[in-house]
């Protein structure tokens, strides 16, 4: 994996600091798939915003919606974009 040192032009500061966190926390699933509460450089209300502009930039892809305790949960994958910047293979080649 290479080492990123700077974000992509159409992420702002807080959506490159998001899916840094979210790459992490698909870590130990192989970059397969992670979950948003892993996200802890943002509230959880502020989470679902970035969350949700990192998914229509292309970034990441989420699934069913889980309440957990007061917060919204979702799992998500990683897409070919967010791999190509992260520097890892995504062996599903639909996404």
């Amino acid at each position: 994996m290479k080492t990123i040192t700077t974000k992509p032009a159409d992420l702002n500061t807080m959506e490159w600091k998001v899916l840094r966190e979210l790459f992490s926390s698909s870590d130990g699933n192989g970059h397969d798939f992670g979950f948003t509460d892993d996200v802890r450089c943002v509230t959880p209300k502020q989470s679902s915003g970035y969350i949700s502009s990192l998914s229509k930039k292309g970034y990441i892809i989420t699934y069913g919606a889980e309440r957990v305790n007061s917060s919204i949960v979702y799992q998500f994958t990683l897409t070919q974009r967010s791999a190509s910047v992260f520097g890892v293979s995504i062996t599903d080649d639909s996404i």
